[in-house]
């Protein structure tokens, strides 16, 4: 699947797989943040019932049907409320366990500091895997016509979150021009712990693994249109020091999409 996002290009003939390594530095069980009152509880002496890898799988694959029918409903009906489909979707993710979701069928994208792909693909609705090599980051980016839910698997990763502060150049025509940019939500991606953007709000965002890299998966929505948003994809260079602290204002400028 192709999008406008460079962390979601299709290169098939790509494939770095760090997930074994990844798991078992990280083999320590604990509990999802956002769905811990579903986890099975377990007295002293007792085993896991064998079928709950199979409930589990079975529950996902519901999820994975249901929602691939109600985005392509909302985007044929020109839904535009944006966050509200976030926040449903959000609720039911919120009720599985991201570990249990099966992999990625391919690596659709590597550049040695993550590799993603698809674990499904429709034309409304996508949900990728990605895997970030330690310490790595994912250069700050706009979506076209896109929303998203990234929610952790494993590791950690630290996600920002940004708005233009005022009126920005147009990302399309207007690259190397300097404008001003706010942090507008900064999240720590864990098991269980999700952040989100849509065509408008929270639209730019930037990743970075923590020590032992991190796994992460993310639910996109394509709208086909920009609602509002963004119409060019770009990537972006965000002057660390910010210019008004207090605020989260920095310094940013629109580049394209080089490819490194």
């Amino acid at each position: 699947m192709q999008t406008n996002d460079p962390s979601h290009d299709v290169a098939s003939d790509v494939r770095v797989t760090r997930r074994t390594a990844l798991r078992g530095a990280m083999a320590v069980p604990a509990l999802m943040a956002i769905s811990a009152v579903t986890a099975p509880v377990l007295r002293a002496g007792t085993l896991p019932d064998p079928t709950d890898d199979q409930e589990r799988g079975k529950d996902i694959a519901a999820f994975m049907d249901e929602w691939q029918k109600r985005t392509a409903a909302a985007v044929e009906a020109g839904a535009t409320d944006d966050d509200a489909h976030l926040h449903a979707l959000l609720a039911e993710v919120a009720r599985l366990d991201p570990r249990a979701f099966p992999p990625r069928t391919k690596d659709a994208f590597s550049n040695g500091d993550f590799t993603s792909g698809p674990i499904l693909g429709s034309p409304t609705f996508l949900i990728l895997e990605f895997e970030m090599a330690p310490n790595a980051p994912i250069q700050a980016h706009n979506h076209v016509g896109w929303s998203f839910v990234s929610v952790g698997v494993e590791g950690e990763a630290t996600v920002r979150h940004y708005e233009p502060d005022g009126k920005a150049p147009d990302p399309g025509s207007e690259l190397d021009v300097p404008f001003a940019i706010r942090e507008v939500q900064r999240t720590v991606l864990t098991r269980g712990r999700s952040s989100s953007l849509t065509r408008t709000r929270a639209n730019i965002h930037e990743f970075r693994s923590g020590p032992e890299g991190a796994r992460f998966i993310d639910f996109g929505v394509n709208y086909g249109k920009p609602n509002g948003g963004y119409t060019s994809f770009s990537k972006l260079v965000i002057d660390e020091s910010p210019t008004d602290a207090a605020r989260g204002i920095h310094t940013a400028r629109w580049i394209g999409n080089p490819k490194r």
